[in-house]
């Protein structure tokens, strides 16, 4: 396009298939190693990245796509995937619509060993020292859970613990083994695999901001999730 044999011999070069919101992410990424990501946008970018040959890029709107995944966009995301041929990211898309759908079914969530998460930032510096997660519907149960913490797909921490339902709807809190450090402005994944009764309660249309004391944490992905809480200080 610039250089060699090919390269264009027009003083301005016109690209009518990438939205230039996207093609500047793509921009930012190739010459200042700076991740500029947007949900409004991801899409286009994963556009630009997979017709640019750009992969660290696009696992990471992959990535992005993934964890900010919810009831009301998953069949459109569905379809991209496909077009996309990101198979990890169709799985994600039919994990979620099933959820769903036994969900409102039976108005219960049910584990079947998938990876739940939701993306969150906060505007100060804390500390995460775990998870809050939902407990059986039926009765008295133990569940094992692997939870993890990451940023841009890098693992930061995690741990496999268990915990004892009684049945209530309370939550129960699953611990990392060190509390893990997080920047303000900052998106972090949070996720968690459990292990145990099938039938469980589940948060439904959650809150996108959330004001706990001096701290404000901002998170997406809140249709029908398993993780209603952070366990952090400041």
């Amino acid at each position: 396009m610039f250089y060699g044999e090919l390269a264009e011999d027009k003083g301005e070069i016109r690209i009518p298939d990438v939205d230039p919101a996207a093609f500047l992410a793509m921009l930012k990424y190739i010459y200042c190693d700076e991740m500029d990501l947007a949900a409004v946008t991801v899409l286009a970018t994963l556009y630009a990245a997979k017709k640019y040959i750009v992969p660290h890029l696009a696992r990471a709107c992959v990535n992005l796509l993934e964890t900010s995944m919810s009831a009301k966009n998953a069949c459109v995301l569905l379809s991209q995937s496909c077009l996309f041929e990101e198979p990890g990211l169709t799985q994600r898309c039919w994990e979620v619509i099933d959820a769903q759908l036994c969900a409102y079914r039976s108005n219960q969530w049910r584990y079947r060993g998938r990876c739940d998460s939701i993306q969150f930032a906060v505007d100060k510096r804390v500390f995460i020292a775990g998870f809050g997660l939902h407990g059986s519907s039926c009765g008295s149960a133990e569940y094992s859970a692997k939870t993890e913490l990451k940023r841009q797909g890098v693992v930061l921490g995690q741990n496999l613990s268990k915990y004892f339902s009684d049945g209530s709807s309370n939550t129960f809190p699953v611990w990392f083994e060190y509390p893990v450090q997080t920047k303000q402005d900052t998106f972090y994944t949070a996720c968690v695999i459990l292990d145990g009764n099938e039938l469980s309660y589940f948060g439904l249309e959650g809150m996108t901001e959330v004001q706990c004391g001096k701290v404000t944490v901002n998170s997406t992905g809140v249709q029908g999730r398993q993780i209603p809480e952070l366990i952090f200080y400041a």
